[in-house]
C-alpha cells in the first residue's frame, strides 16, 4: 500500500492563537508561536505515524502541552513497544510542566494512527477523533472521553441531546492528569486496511462545526485528499470557526495496481458506489439493442405481418437509475472563547490564506 496524506492546522476565526498540533512522519508544528495556517502534504509506503493533538489551558501554555504530546511520536515504539505506553510517558511530562508552571492546569488531547503494511492501530485520549471512510460510509474509530459520552453509555442521555449539552466539552480523560488522581487508559482499535480507505484525524474544531453526515458528504465527492481537507476546513470556517481546527486525511492506494501505460477509469476508482448506476444503464441499453435486432430478423423473415400493430401496447424499455472512566477535572474552555477577532479580520469572508511550508 501507498498512502497519500494532506493536513491543515489553523487558528479558526475566533482565537488569535493556535494550540493545536499534528504529526506526520516526523513533521509537526515546532514553532508554536507562529499562528499562521500550517499545511503539509506527504506520501509514504507501507508504514507511517500520524497524530492530532488539541492543547488546553487558555493562555496558560496549552500549546506547549500539545507540542509535548506529538514531538516524540516517532519514538513511540521505543516507549515499551506500544502507543499506550508512549501516551503515559507524555502524560507524565505534561504533569511535570504543570508543576514547573506553579500547578496551573494544562493538558492535551491525542488521536494517533500507526500504519504497518496493511494494518493500522488507532489510539486516542480526549475528544479528538479518528474516522474511517470506507465504501461511502464514515465510521468513528476513536472514543470520546467526555462527560456526555459517559452519560450516553449509562442511558442518561441520547446522542442528539448530547450535541448541545452544557457538559459536552468536559473531558473524563486527557493528557495532563496526575497519576495520583487517575491513571489514563487510552482507547485503541485495530483495522485491516483496504484499498481506497480514507482515515480522518481531527480536533473538535472540525466536529463542533460539522456533524458526521456533513463530513461524509464531502468525502463522497470526487476529489483528492487535498481537495477534501480544504473543503472541510472552509466549511468549518463558514459555520463559525469557533476553535482551532486541525484536519489530517490519509488515503490508502494499492501499489502498482496498473502496469505502465495502462488506462484506468479514474471515475470508477474514486467513486465505486456510483459505478452501479452506470452498469445498470449499460445492461439496459444492450438488452434494448438485442430486442431491436430480434424484431428486425422477424420482420425480414416475413413474420412481422402476423403481429398486429397496436401502439397502445408498445413496449418501452427505460434504463434503471436505482443505486443501489472516572470524571477528570479538566474542561475545555477554549471552545467558547470569546476572544475578539484580530483587527482587520472579518467574519463575513471566513476563508483562510494557506501558505505552504518549504
Amino acid at each position: 500500500m501507498t498512502y497519500t496524506c494532506f493536513s491543515i492546522c489553523g487558528p479558526g476565526l475566533v482565537r488569535a492563537d493556535n494550540q493545536d498540533n499534528l504529526y506526520i512522519n516526523g513533521v509537526y508544528r515546532q514553532d508554536v508561536s507562529d499562528n499562521s495556517v500550517f499545511q503539509r502534504e506527504a506520501e509514504s509506503s507501507d508504514s507511517g505515524l500520524f497524530a492530532v493533538a488539541d492543547g488546553m489551558g487558555g493562555e496558560k501554555h496549552g500549546e506547549l502541552a500539545s507540542l509535548i504530546a506529538v514531538q516524540e511520536f516517532g519514538n513511540a515504539n521505543a516507549s515499551g513497544g506500544s502507543m499506550t505506553n508512549y501516551l503515559i510517558e507524555r502524560n507524565n511530562l505534561i504533569c511535570k510542566l504543570m508543576k514547573s508552571k506553579g500547578g496551573s492546569r494544562i493538558g492535551s488531547t491525542f488521536a494517533g494512527l500507526q500504519i504497518i503494511g496493511n494494518n493500522a492501530e488507532a489510539v486516542n485520549v480526549g475528544d479528538s477523533r479518528i474516522y474511517l471512510f470506507r465504501r461511502g460510509e464514515l465510521t468513528q474509530l476513536s472514543y470520546d472521553h467526555t462527560a456526555t459520552q459517559q452519560m450516553i453509555n449509562l442511558g442518561m442521555l441520547d446522542k442528539t441531546s448530547a450535541l448541545n449539552h452544557p457538559d459536552r466539552h468536559k473531558l473524563t480523560q486527557h493528557l495532563g492528569i496526575f497519576p495520583s488522581e487517575f491513571i489514563i487508559e487510552p482507547h485503541t482499535s485495530q483495522i485491516e486496511i483496504q484499498p481506497d480507505d480514507v482515515f480522518l484525524l481531527c480536533s473538535d474544531g472540525l466536529t463542533d462545526m460539522l456533524d458526521d453526515m456533513e463530513i461524509e458528504n464531502v468525502l463522497c465527492l470526487k476529489g483528492s485528499v487535498a481537495d477534501w481537507v480544504e473543503m472541510l476546513y472552509t466549511k468549518a470556517l463558514y459555520k463559525g470557526g469557533k476553535d482551532n481546527i486541525t484536519i489530517l486525511l490519509l488515503q490508502a492506494r494499492e501499489t502498482n495496481i496498473a502496469a505502465p501505460g495502462d488506462k484506468t477509469d479514474d471515475t470508477a476508482a474514486a467513486s465505486p458506489v456510483y459505478g452501479k448506476k452506470y452498469i445498470s444503464i449499460a445492461v439496459c441499453a444492450i438488452v434494448a439493442a438485442l430486442l431491436s435486432i430480434i424484431m428486425l430478423v422477424i420482420n425480414i423473415n416475413g413474420y412481422g405481418s402476423t403481429l398486429p400493430h397496436d401502439p397502445d401496447n408498445a413496449i418501452t424499455i427505460t434504463p434503471s437509475d436505482t443505486q443501489s472512566d472516572a470524571f477528570g477535572s479538566f474542561e475545555e474552555d477554549h471552545v467558547t472563547d470569546s476572544t475578539p477577532l484580530p483587527q482587520g479580520q472579518s467574519q463575513e469572508m471566513p476563508f483562510a490564506t494557506i501558505t505552504s511550508l518549504p
